[in-house]
């Protein structure tokens, strides 16, 4: 039981480390200091859907 609740918290705090991942590399591009080319071509793929989600207005 302990452990579930372990790896509850564990996954909420990755979705969590995540987003901050994905702010990071936001301002690192926005900077000039990388760009997506930069990134292993899948990880800049991933990148950049998650950045057309996010940026993508609710219905």
């Amino acid at each position: 039981m302990a452990q579930h609740i372990i790896d509850k918290i564990l996954d909420e705090q990755d979705r969590d480390f995540i987003r901050v991942l994905e702010d990071l590399i936001e301002v690192l591009v926005d900077q000039g200091v990388i760009t997506l080319e930069m990134l292993p071509s899948e990880a800049a793929r991933k990148f950049a859907r998650r950045r057309l989600m996010r940026d993508t207005p609710e219905l």
